[in-house]
Protein backbone atom coordinates (compact mmCIF):
# COMPACT_ATOMS: atom_id res chain seq x y z
CA UNK A 1 0.00 0.00 0.00
CA UNK A 2 2.80 2.45 0.82
CA UNK A 3 4.45 2.00 -2.57
CA UNK A 4 1.15 2.60 -4.37
CA UNK A 5 0.53 5.71 -2.26
CA UNK A 6 4.06 6.93 -3.05
CA UNK A 7 3.40 6.72 -6.79
CA UNK A 8 -0.01 8.34 -6.39
CA UNK A 9 1.52 11.17 -4.38
CA UNK A 10 4.09 11.75 -7.11
CA UNK A 11 1.29 12.07 -9.67
CA UNK A 12 -0.50 14.56 -7.41
CA UNK A 13 2.63 16.72 -7.43
CA UNK A 14 2.64 16.62 -11.23
CA UNK A 15 5.50 14.19 -11.77
CA UNK A 16 5.41 11.73 -14.62
CA UNK A 17 5.43 7.96 -14.22
CA UNK A 18 7.69 5.83 -16.40
CA UNK A 19 7.14 2.15 -17.06
CA UNK A 20 10.83 1.51 -17.74
CA UNK A 21 13.47 4.02 -16.66
CA UNK A 22 16.11 2.04 -18.55
CA UNK A 23 14.25 2.55 -21.83
CA UNK A 24 13.26 5.70 -23.76
CA UNK A 25 11.96 7.71 -20.79
CA UNK A 26 14.22 7.70 -17.76
CA UNK A 27 12.75 10.73 -16.01
CA UNK A 28 9.86 10.15 -13.64
CA UNK A 29 8.70 7.77 -10.92
CA UNK A 30 8.50 4.03 -11.48
CA UNK A 31 8.81 0.54 -10.07
CA UNK A 32 12.32 -0.44 -9.06
CA UNK A 33 14.12 -2.87 -11.36
CA UNK A 34 16.33 -5.40 -9.59
CA UNK A 35 18.64 -8.26 -10.54
CA UNK A 36 16.73 -10.91 -8.60
CA UNK A 37 16.27 -14.42 -9.99
CA UNK A 38 13.98 -16.85 -8.20
CA UNK A 39 14.19 -14.92 -4.95
CA UNK A 40 17.96 -14.45 -4.91
CA UNK A 41 20.21 -11.69 -6.10
CA UNK A 42 21.64 -12.57 -9.50
CA UNK A 43 25.25 -11.39 -9.26
CA UNK A 44 27.90 -11.39 -11.98
CA UNK A 45 29.20 -14.59 -10.40
CA UNK A 46 25.77 -16.20 -10.86
CA UNK A 47 25.32 -14.93 -14.40
CA UNK A 48 28.84 -15.40 -15.79
CA UNK A 49 31.31 -17.20 -13.53
CA UNK A 50 29.42 -20.23 -12.23
CA UNK A 51 28.15 -21.31 -15.67
CA UNK A 52 31.79 -21.27 -16.86
CA UNK A 53 33.34 -23.15 -13.95
CA UNK A 54 33.63 -26.40 -15.91
CA UNK A 55 35.69 -24.85 -18.71
CA UNK A 56 39.14 -26.36 -19.06
CA UNK A 57 40.75 -22.94 -19.59
CA UNK A 58 39.43 -21.47 -16.32
CA UNK A 59 41.05 -21.74 -12.91
CA UNK A 60 39.75 -19.69 -9.99
CA UNK A 61 42.45 -19.07 -7.37
CA UNK A 62 41.00 -17.91 -4.05
CA UNK A 63 43.08 -16.45 -1.23
CA UNK A 64 45.49 -15.07 -3.82
CA UNK A 65 46.78 -11.49 -3.70
CA UNK A 66 48.19 -9.89 -6.85
CA UNK A 67 51.24 -7.97 -5.66
CA UNK A 68 52.49 -6.48 -8.93
CA UNK A 69 52.57 -6.80 -12.70
CA UNK A 70 55.49 -8.52 -14.44
CA UNK A 71 57.15 -6.52 -17.23
CA UNK A 72 59.29 -7.57 -20.17
CA UNK A 73 60.44 -4.19 -21.45
CA UNK A 74 57.30 -2.13 -22.02
CA UNK A 75 55.02 -5.18 -22.15
CA UNK A 76 53.15 -6.70 -19.23
CA UNK A 77 53.60 -10.47 -19.47
CA UNK A 78 52.08 -11.69 -16.21
CA UNK A 79 51.39 -11.08 -12.54
CA UNK A 80 53.20 -11.81 -9.31
CA UNK A 81 50.98 -13.18 -6.56
CA UNK A 82 51.11 -13.98 -2.87
CA UNK A 83 49.31 -17.17 -1.87
CA UNK A 84 49.55 -18.95 1.47
CA UNK A 85 52.70 -17.00 2.24
CA UNK A 86 54.39 -18.04 -1.01
CA UNK A 87 55.25 -15.85 -3.98
CA UNK A 88 54.18 -17.20 -7.36
CA UNK A 89 54.58 -15.79 -10.86
CA UNK A 90 51.82 -16.42 -13.39
CA UNK A 91 52.62 -15.65 -17.03
CA UNK A 92 50.04 -14.64 -19.62
CA UNK A 93 49.73 -16.32 -22.98
CA UNK A 94 48.51 -13.18 -24.72
CA UNK A 95 47.63 -10.28 -22.42
CA UNK A 96 46.76 -9.48 -18.83
CA UNK A 97 43.21 -8.34 -18.01
CA UNK A 98 43.09 -6.34 -14.79
CA UNK A 99 39.64 -6.36 -13.16
CA UNK A 100 40.48 -5.66 -9.54
CA UNK A 101 37.94 -2.87 -9.11
CA UNK A 102 37.93 0.86 -8.53
CA UNK A 103 40.18 0.65 -5.45
CA UNK A 104 42.50 -2.28 -6.12
CA UNK A 105 43.11 -1.70 -9.82
CA UNK A 106 44.91 1.63 -9.27
CA UNK A 107 46.64 0.09 -6.25
CA UNK A 108 48.12 -2.71 -8.39
CA UNK A 109 49.15 -0.25 -11.11
CA UNK A 110 50.91 2.00 -8.61
CA UNK A 111 52.65 -0.93 -6.93
CA UNK A 112 53.89 -1.90 -10.40
CA UNK A 113 55.32 1.53 -11.18
CA UNK A 114 52.42 2.86 -13.27
CA UNK A 115 51.27 6.15 -11.81
CA UNK A 116 52.35 9.64 -10.83
CA UNK A 117 56.15 9.60 -10.51
CA UNK A 118 56.21 12.28 -7.81
CA UNK A 119 54.04 10.15 -5.52
CA UNK A 120 55.71 6.83 -6.38
CA UNK A 121 59.22 8.16 -5.72
CA UNK A 122 58.21 9.25 -2.22
CA UNK A 123 57.45 5.65 -1.27
CA UNK A 124 60.42 4.11 -3.02
CA UNK A 125 58.80 2.75 -6.19
CA UNK A 126 60.55 3.26 -9.51
CA UNK A 127 58.27 4.72 -12.16
CA UNK A 128 57.93 2.53 -15.24
CA UNK A 129 55.13 4.50 -16.87
CA UNK A 130 54.26 8.09 -16.02
CA UNK A 131 50.47 8.03 -15.59
CA UNK A 132 49.30 10.89 -13.33
CA UNK A 133 45.63 9.90 -13.74
CA UNK A 134 45.98 6.57 -11.94
CA UNK A 135 43.95 6.72 -8.72
CA UNK A 136 42.56 10.18 -9.48
CA UNK A 137 38.99 11.08 -10.46
CA UNK A 138 37.36 8.87 -7.79
CA UNK A 139 33.61 9.44 -7.91
CA UNK A 140 30.61 7.95 -6.17
CA UNK A 141 26.93 8.65 -5.64
CA UNK A 142 26.18 9.96 -2.17
CA UNK A 143 22.76 10.10 -0.54
CA UNK A 144 20.84 11.74 2.29
CA UNK A 145 17.78 10.26 3.98
CA UNK A 146 14.56 11.40 5.55
CA UNK A 147 12.95 9.07 8.10
CA UNK A 148 9.22 9.06 8.80
CA UNK A 149 7.21 7.29 11.49
CA UNK A 150 4.21 5.17 10.42
CA UNK A 151 0.70 5.32 11.80
CA UNK A 152 -0.37 1.81 10.90
CA UNK A 153 1.50 -1.43 11.52
CA UNK A 154 3.39 -2.04 8.31
CA UNK A 155 3.68 -5.43 6.59
CA UNK A 156 7.43 -5.16 7.13
CA UNK A 157 7.11 -4.80 10.90
CA UNK A 158 4.57 -7.61 11.06
CA UNK A 159 6.73 -10.02 9.04
CA UNK A 160 9.89 -9.28 11.05
CA UNK A 161 8.49 -11.09 14.10
CA UNK A 162 11.02 -13.86 14.78
CA UNK A 163 8.78 -16.84 14.04
CA UNK A 164 7.49 -15.27 10.83
CA UNK A 165 10.81 -14.12 9.43
CA UNK A 166 12.35 -17.54 10.15
CA UNK A 167 9.58 -19.12 8.08
CA UNK A 168 10.07 -16.56 5.31
CA UNK A 169 13.83 -17.18 5.19
CA UNK A 170 13.13 -20.86 4.67
CA UNK A 171 10.65 -20.11 1.88
CA UNK A 172 13.11 -17.77 0.19
CA UNK A 173 16.00 -20.24 0.44
CA UNK A 174 14.08 -23.33 -0.63
CA UNK A 175 11.47 -21.92 -3.00
CA UNK A 176 12.66 -18.45 -3.95
CA UNK A 177 9.33 -16.94 -2.92
CA UNK A 178 7.78 -14.92 -0.12
CA UNK A 179 8.58 -11.84 1.93
CA UNK A 180 12.35 -12.49 2.26
CA UNK A 181 12.74 -13.01 -1.50
CA UNK A 182 12.11 -9.33 -2.22
CA UNK A 183 13.25 -5.95 -0.93
CA UNK A 184 10.99 -3.50 0.91
CA UNK A 185 10.05 -0.47 -1.13
CA UNK A 186 10.14 -1.05 -4.82
CA UNK A 187 9.70 2.53 -6.04
CA UNK A 188 12.31 4.92 -7.40
CA UNK A 189 12.49 8.13 -9.42
CA UNK A 190 14.97 9.94 -11.62
CA UNK A 191 14.42 13.69 -11.63
CA UNK A 192 15.94 17.00 -12.67
CA UNK A 193 16.32 19.55 -9.88
CA UNK A 194 16.78 22.37 -12.43
CA UNK A 195 14.87 22.78 -15.67
CA UNK A 196 17.99 23.65 -17.69
CA UNK A 197 19.53 20.24 -17.06
CA UNK A 198 19.48 17.83 -19.99
CA UNK A 199 19.11 14.72 -17.82
CA UNK A 200 18.26 13.77 -14.21
CA UNK A 201 20.68 14.68 -11.42
CA UNK A 202 18.62 13.26 -8.52
CA UNK A 203 17.34 9.79 -7.69
CA UNK A 204 14.64 9.14 -5.10
CA UNK A 205 14.42 5.72 -3.44
CA UNK A 206 11.60 4.56 -1.20
CA UNK A 207 12.48 2.02 1.49
CA UNK A 208 9.34 0.75 3.19
CA UNK A 209 11.27 0.03 6.39
CA UNK A 210 13.00 2.08 9.10
CA UNK A 211 16.74 2.59 9.37
CA UNK A 212 16.98 0.08 12.23
CA UNK A 213 15.16 -3.26 12.07
CA UNK A 214 15.66 -6.68 13.64
CA UNK A 215 13.74 -9.88 14.43
CA UNK A 216 11.69 -9.55 17.62
CA UNK A 217 9.44 -11.63 19.81
CA UNK A 218 7.61 -10.41 22.88
CA UNK A 219 8.37 -10.68 25.77
CA UNK A 220 11.99 -11.53 24.89
CA UNK A 221 12.58 -8.57 22.61
CA UNK A 222 10.37 -5.60 21.85
CA UNK A 223 9.63 -4.68 18.22
CA UNK A 224 11.50 -1.79 16.61
CA UNK A 225 9.86 1.55 15.89
CA UNK A 226 7.99 1.37 12.62
CA UNK A 227 8.70 3.79 9.81
CA UNK A 228 9.94 4.27 6.26
CA UNK A 229 12.82 6.04 4.57
CA UNK A 230 13.02 8.26 1.50
CA UNK A 231 16.55 8.37 0.16
CA UNK A 232 17.76 11.26 -2.01
CA UNK A 233 20.68 10.25 -4.20
CA UNK A 234 23.08 12.69 -5.85
CA UNK A 235 23.57 11.18 -9.31
CA UNK A 236 26.04 13.67 -10.72
CA UNK A 237 28.48 14.67 -7.99
CA UNK A 238 30.97 17.42 -8.74
CA UNK A 239 33.27 16.19 -5.93
CA UNK A 240 36.36 14.18 -6.85
CA UNK A 241 38.51 11.89 -4.71
CA UNK A 242 41.70 9.87 -4.97
CA UNK A 243 43.09 6.38 -4.29
CA UNK A 244 46.80 6.25 -3.43
CA UNK A 245 49.07 3.54 -2.08
CA UNK A 246 50.74 4.46 1.18
CA UNK A 247 53.79 2.21 0.85
CA UNK A 248 55.40 -0.36 -1.42
CA UNK A 249 53.90 -3.15 0.70
CA UNK A 250 51.09 -4.79 -1.35
CA UNK A 251 49.35 -5.91 1.84
CA UNK A 252 49.13 -2.32 3.08
CA UNK A 253 45.65 -0.89 2.50
CA UNK A 254 45.61 2.09 0.12
CA UNK A 255 44.49 5.56 1.13
CA UNK A 256 40.93 6.21 -0.06
CA UNK A 257 39.94 9.86 0.07
CA UNK A 258 36.47 10.42 -1.40
CA UNK A 259 36.18 14.16 -0.71
CA UNK A 260 32.41 13.79 -0.55
CA UNK A 261 30.38 17.03 -0.56
CA UNK A 262 33.41 19.19 -1.25
CA UNK A 263 31.45 21.25 -3.79
CA UNK A 264 28.46 23.47 -2.90
CA UNK A 265 26.30 22.26 -5.81
CA UNK A 266 26.28 18.77 -4.30
CA UNK A 267 24.54 20.16 -1.21
CA UNK A 268 22.09 22.05 -3.40
CA UNK A 269 20.94 18.90 -5.20
CA UNK A 270 20.57 16.87 -1.99
CA UNK A 271 18.62 19.69 -0.34
CA UNK A 272 16.26 19.65 -3.30
CA UNK A 273 15.77 15.92 -2.74
CA UNK A 274 14.99 16.37 0.96
CA UNK A 275 12.49 19.15 0.17
CA UNK A 276 10.80 16.98 -2.45
CA UNK A 277 10.57 14.14 0.08
CA UNK A 278 8.65 16.46 2.38
CA UNK A 279 6.31 17.49 -0.42
CA UNK A 280 5.60 13.84 -1.19
CA UNK A 281 4.85 13.00 2.45
CA UNK A 282 2.46 15.96 2.66
CA UNK A 283 0.29 14.73 -0.23
CA UNK A 284 -3.11 13.29 0.76
CA UNK A 285 -2.07 9.88 -0.53
CA UNK A 286 0.96 9.60 1.77
CA UNK A 287 0.09 11.78 4.76
CA UNK A 288 -2.34 9.16 6.06
CA UNK A 289 0.62 6.79 6.61
CA UNK A 290 2.78 9.24 8.58
CA UNK A 291 2.94 10.16 12.27
CA UNK A 292 5.93 12.51 12.13
CA UNK A 293 9.15 13.36 10.34
CA UNK A 294 11.89 11.90 12.51
CA UNK A 295 14.86 12.90 10.33
CA UNK A 296 15.85 15.58 9.64
CA UNK A 297 12.87 16.74 11.76
CA UNK A 298 10.06 19.06 10.76
CA UNK A 299 11.70 22.01 12.56
CA UNK A 300 14.79 21.75 10.32
CA UNK A 301 13.75 24.01 7.47
CA UNK A 302 16.64 26.34 6.61
CA UNK A 303 19.31 25.48 4.06
CA UNK A 304 21.90 25.39 6.82
CA UNK A 305 19.74 23.01 8.87
CA UNK A 306 19.48 20.66 5.91
CA UNK A 307 23.18 21.01 5.10
CA UNK A 308 23.99 20.01 8.67
CA UNK A 309 21.70 16.98 8.39
CA UNK A 310 23.40 16.00 5.12
CA UNK A 311 26.88 16.33 6.65
CA UNK A 312 25.94 14.15 9.63
CA UNK A 313 24.01 11.42 7.85
CA UNK A 314 25.13 11.23 4.20
CA UNK A 315 26.13 7.75 3.05
CA UNK A 316 27.50 6.34 -0.18
CA UNK A 317 25.36 4.36 -2.58
CA UNK A 318 28.45 2.19 -3.19
CA UNK A 319 28.78 3.10 -6.87
CA UNK A 320 32.47 4.09 -7.10
CA UNK A 321 34.13 4.57 -10.47
CA UNK A 322 36.65 6.57 -12.47
CA UNK A 323 40.10 5.90 -10.95
CA UNK A 324 41.63 4.70 -14.26
CA UNK A 325 39.43 6.61 -16.64
CA UNK A 326 39.20 6.27 -20.38
CA UNK A 327 40.18 9.22 -22.54
CA UNK A 328 41.77 10.53 -25.70
CA UNK A 329 45.44 10.04 -26.50
CA UNK A 330 46.19 13.72 -25.88
CA UNK A 331 44.59 13.58 -22.41
CA UNK A 332 47.50 13.14 -19.99
CA UNK A 333 45.20 11.98 -17.17
CA UNK A 334 43.45 9.31 -19.21
CA UNK A 335 44.71 5.87 -18.17
CA UNK A 336 43.12 3.67 -20.86
CA UNK A 337 42.21 4.16 -24.53
CA UNK A 338 38.95 3.31 -26.28
CA UNK A 339 39.98 -0.35 -26.38
CA UNK A 340 40.55 -0.40 -22.59
CA UNK A 341 44.31 -0.78 -23.12
CA UNK A 342 46.55 0.98 -20.60
CA UNK A 343 48.33 3.85 -22.32
CA UNK A 344 52.10 3.53 -22.53
CA UNK A 345 52.00 -0.22 -21.84
CA UNK A 346 51.61 -3.24 -24.11
CA UNK A 347 49.70 -6.36 -23.13
CA UNK A 348 47.51 -4.82 -20.41
CA UNK A 349 43.83 -3.95 -20.33
CA UNK A 350 41.54 -2.81 -17.54
CA UNK A 351 37.96 -4.08 -17.43
CA UNK A 352 36.06 -2.70 -14.45
CA UNK A 353 34.31 0.47 -13.28
CA UNK A 354 37.59 2.31 -12.85
CA UNK A 355 37.66 3.01 -16.62
CA UNK A 356 34.39 4.99 -16.56
CA UNK A 357 35.27 8.67 -17.09
CA UNK A 358 32.27 10.08 -15.25
CA UNK A 359 29.20 9.18 -13.24
CA UNK A 360 26.16 8.17 -15.24
CA UNK A 361 22.71 9.50 -14.40
CA UNK A 362 21.65 6.18 -12.95
CA UNK A 363 22.99 3.09 -11.21
CA UNK A 364 26.16 1.45 -12.50
CA UNK A 365 25.59 -2.31 -12.22
CA UNK A 366 24.25 -2.66 -15.78
CA UNK A 367 26.88 -0.42 -17.42
CA UNK A 368 29.70 -2.40 -15.78
CA UNK A 369 28.27 -5.63 -17.23
CA UNK A 370 28.12 -3.87 -20.59
CA UNK A 371 31.78 -2.84 -20.32
CA UNK A 372 32.74 -6.46 -19.66
CA UNK A 373 30.62 -7.71 -22.58
CA UNK A 374 32.17 -5.10 -24.89
CA UNK A 375 35.67 -5.94 -23.64
CA UNK A 376 35.15 -9.63 -24.36
CA UNK A 377 34.13 -8.77 -27.93
CA UNK A 378 37.21 -6.58 -28.38
CA UNK A 379 39.53 -9.25 -26.98
CA UNK A 380 38.01 -11.87 -29.28
CA UNK A 381 38.06 -9.51 -32.24
CA UNK A 382 34.29 -9.45 -32.55
CA UNK A 383 33.74 -5.76 -31.86
CA UNK A 384 32.53 -3.70 -34.81
CA UNK A 385 34.39 -0.59 -33.64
Amino acid sequence: PLSDAFLAGAKTLGHSVTEDYNAVQQEGFGRLQMTIDRGRRCSSADAYLRPARTRSNLEVMVGTLVTELIFDGSKVVGVETLRRGQTERIHAGSEVILSAGVINTPQILQLSGIGESQHLSKIGIKTKVEAPGVGKNLQDQVSAVSLHGRKDKSPFLSMMRADRIAREFCKAYLLGTGFAADVPGGVTAFLRTREQLSSPDLQILLTAAPLVAFPYMKPFRKPFSDGFVIRSVLLDSASRGVVQIRSSDPTDKPLIRYNFLSVDTDFETLRAGLKLSRELVETPELSSFVTQEILPGSAKTSDEDLNDHIRRTAITLHHPLGTCRMGLEKDSHAVVDQHLRVKGVDGLRIVDASVMPDLIRGNINGPIMMIAEKASDMILGKAST
